[in-house]
Formats: C-alpha cells, sequence, structure tokens
C-alpha cells in the first residue's frame, strides 16, 4: 500500500503533464496574489473588504477618498465618498484633503488593479495619512450590490 502524500503528488504531475496551459495560469495567479501582498505589507498599506470599510466610515472613523476619473464618480459612488483626482494626490496637492489627516482613508479606485488608488494610499501613507484601500475598488463594491449615490 502507497503512503496518501506519494498518491496526492504522482495525481499532481499527472494533472499538470495533462493540462499544463491551467497549471501554468494557475501558478501565475498564485505569484501575482504573492506578489501583490508582500508590495502592500512593504508599503504599509492594507486591503480593506467592503463591510470593514462602512464600519470605519459609519463610526466617523474614515473618509473615503473616490480617486477615479470624474465620470465614472458621476455614474456612481459611495455616499459620502469625496472626489479627488489622482493627479493631485500624486503632485502633493494635499490641500483638499488635509483636513482628513486625522482620519483613516480609504482610498477608493476602479477595480483590483487599479495602480492609480494604489500610488495614491502609497503617496498618502508617505505624507503621513493612515491609509487603506478599498478591495476590488468600485468594481467589487457594486458586484456586491452595495449602495451607490448617482450625480
Amino acid at each position: 500500500m502507497e503512503p496518501e502524500s506519494f498518491d496526492f503528488l504522482s495525481e499532481l504531475i499527472d494533472f499538470v503533464t495533462k493540462h499544463p496551459i491551467i497549471s501554468i495560469l494557475w501558478v501565475s495567479a498564485l505569484g501575482y496574489t504573492v506578489y501583490y501582498q508582500i508590495v502592500l505589507l512593504k508599503d504599509g498599506l492594507k486591503l480593506l473588504e467592503s463591510r470593514e470599510a462602512v464600519d470605519m466610515y459609519n463610526h466617523d472613523k474614515a473618509v473615503m477618498l473616490d480617486v477615479r476619473a470624474e465620470d465614472e464618480y458621476r455614474k456612481g459612488h459611495l455616499a459620502g465618498s469625496v472626489a479627488v483626482t489622482s493627479d493631485d494626490i500624486l503632485s502633493n496637492r494635499l490641500s483638499y484633503v488635509e483636513k482628513y489627516k486625522s482620519k483613516a482613508v480609504v482610498v477608493v479606485g476602479k477595480d483590483i488593479n487599479d495602480l492609480s488608488a494604489y500610488n495614491c494610499a502609497k503617496n498618502l501613507k508617505k505624507n503621513g495619512y493612515q491609509c487603506f484601500i478599498l478591495k476590488g475598488g468600485m468594481d467589487e463594491w457594486m458586484a456586491q450590490n452595495l449602495p451607490v449615490v448617482k450625480s
């Protein structure tokens, strides 16, 4: 009788040899996820789930900064969120957000891959703000059927 771990290993090798493209995609996705988490930790940033962001906002402990393009913001945004251009934040024109320095700042981007939201959060953190990033951005927020305001 063969040990159970040997059975698993032989099945894994069999799967990889029969499905190399799926295996490569899976390993790539895993690698990207690990890399992204390491970068966030290195920069002192944390992704917030939607409910965590809502809890912080409802208890007046956070402000939501929406850094998406103006047309995207008008199509739908979180109630009470503040629209700020990513150009202002990345250029250190922080007068619009200076009044929020005593609160946590949740940066809201378009989606999980929004590099602009990440860079804004990183720059705000560098300037002394307590920063978080809304995990999945507005795409994830809307996918969860959470409330959106249009203007």
